[in-house]
């Protein structure tokens, strides 16, 4: 569920009439959700961020109307065509943030052109806009900003695009966040060159897209020799470094601590001793240490700790033969994350596959589906048999129960308003599970279908 009052509610909320129903339930914050918290928080911590995203969103507006669309598409035609992206205010759009400032610093030159067009045009709001707009994207900050949140935000992408996969479990949720942690931290403890690298990167973007700057023609301006000029640049470089580049940093490290915490989570520190890295590090367990999660699904704290001492030793001795080989399956609707160094014409279904094959090799290394296996082959570990059970179907995210309602407002349309609800959720059930469906051919359908009646058996059966 996500974290707002009336779903986490200790006495009024979701959860409080969910546990009054099924004792066991656990309340468990959506991770996407969260995640989507701390990136909204990075975007506007600081208000040269707040200007970038704004004119993004701005940008955005303008350029949606048919005829500014049509230029703007006519600029593209001799590369593949790419649209603007919303920066939604809200935690549900995944990685809305990240796609905009991507696809604005990969169509940039287009876009230029086309403000340039649409300043001369004989309407004097879209000619009043369009100058306005062109005058803020040729901003050095504002190119410099945004190469700052492409590269923060990149760290954040991949676990958000991963954490809507259906197959994943909290288990691996826990060490893509933790993946996070230290991809950020390396950022900070590089922060220096890694400033100095993304300022080179955007003083380069404008030169290859032939802007001036003001910055250049204060030069001018203030008719300022090359060495005060060069003095009054690296200041003014220094002074965004340290007020907006390492703020920015650490507030986003900061603020995913805060909202991923797991030290002071004590349940989630217990479930990390059942994942496989968990089983590797810890040699035997005693009952403080797994006393919550026994107590919360009523098992017995001294059966799982024996059964667990036990089993330990078994499966480092067999975790490289456990079957798992019926899992490697690439489904059509799997969420797949691509690689920013793989160029848009080398996306091809092969290398779509191969990612997520990945992503599902990572599932499995870290996930509780191999321990799980291999109790299922065994007989002497039925509480911890169960305890594997419980810890599979905790969900780590409200990405399918969020994907559910947007397919009841695809298939609900105005002109399917009055259908009855058992047709309404057959259509819900094969638009959510299209991989399943696909697997039946139109012979099986018929021949089903066939068999409700004596009649239509007679006429569609030879």
């Amino acid at each position: 569920m996500d974290g707002a009052g009336n779903m986490r509610g200790v006495y009024k909320g979701m959860q409080a009439l969910i546990l009054k129903e099924a004792p066991k339930a656990i309340y468990i914050w959506c991770h996407a959700h969260r995640l989507n918290l701390v990136v909204a928080h990075v975007c506007g911590c600081k208000i040269e961020m707040k200007k970038a995203m704004g004119i993004l969103d701005e940008l955005y507006n303008f350029m949606n109307g048919v005829r500014r669309q049509g230029v703007f598409v006519k600029y593209q035609m001799r590369k593949s065509k790419k649209s603007l992206k919303r920066i939604k205010n809200t935690t549900r759009n995944w990685s809305s943030s990240y796609k905009s400032v991507e696809i604005f610093l990969d169509v940039y030159e287009h876009i230029l052109a086309s403000l340039v067009e649409l300043k001369d045009s004989n309407d004097p709001s879209t000619s009043s806009i369009a100058d306005g707009l062109l005058s803020r994207i040729k901003d050095e900050n504002f190119i410099l900003s945004l190469f700052i949140l492409k590269e923060i935000l990149k760290c954040t992408h991949e676990a958000c695009i991963e954490m809507q996969a259906v197959g994943n479990d909290l288990a691996l949720v826990t060490k893509l966040i933790q993946h996070t942690k230290n991809k950020l931290q390396k950022l900070k403890a590089n922060g220096d060159s890694l400033f100095l690298k993304l300022h080179s990167l955007s003083n380069s973007f404008l030169k290859k897209n032939n802007v001036i700057t003001d910055l250049y023609n204060m030069k001018s301006i203030f008719k300022l020799d090359q060495t005060e000029f060069n003095n009054y640049v690296e200041q003014k470089k220094n002074k965004y470094r340290t007020e907006i580049f390492f703020p920015v940093l650490n507030a986003i490290i900061n603020h995913l601590n805060d909202r991923f915490n797991y030290d002071c989570l004590n349940f989630l520190s217990q479930i990390s001793i059942f994942t496989p890295a968990g089983i590797m590090d810890n040699e035997k367990i005693e009952g403080w240490q797994i006393s919550e999660i026994c107590n919360t699904y009523q098992l017995d704290v001294q059966n799982i700790v024996d059964e667990y001492n036990d089993f330990r030793s078994l499966y480092l001795e067999s975790q490289s033969i456990i079957f798992c080989e019926d899992l490697l399956k690439v489904k059509k609707n799997d969420a797949v994350y691509i690689d920013e160094s793989i160029a848009n014409d080398q996306i091809t279904k092969e290398n779509i596959n191969s990612e997520i094959m990945t992503k599902i090799k990572k599932w499995i290394k870290f996930s509780f589906i191999l321990p799980y296996r291999l109790l299922n082959q065994l007989n002497s570990y039925s509480n911890l048999n169960l305890l594997y059970k419980y810890l599979l179907t905790l969900p780590k995210t409200s990405c399918s129960a969020e994907r559910a309602m947007s397919k009841v407002k695809i298939n609900k349309t105005r002109m399917r308003n009055k259908i009855s609800d058992p047709f309404l959720e057959n259509l819900l059930l094969i638009s959510s599970e299209i991989d399943v469906f696909e697997k039946f051919t139109i012979d099986d359908i018929i021949t089903q279908f066939a068999l409700t009646s004596i009649r239509l058996s007679k006429l569609l059966i030879k």
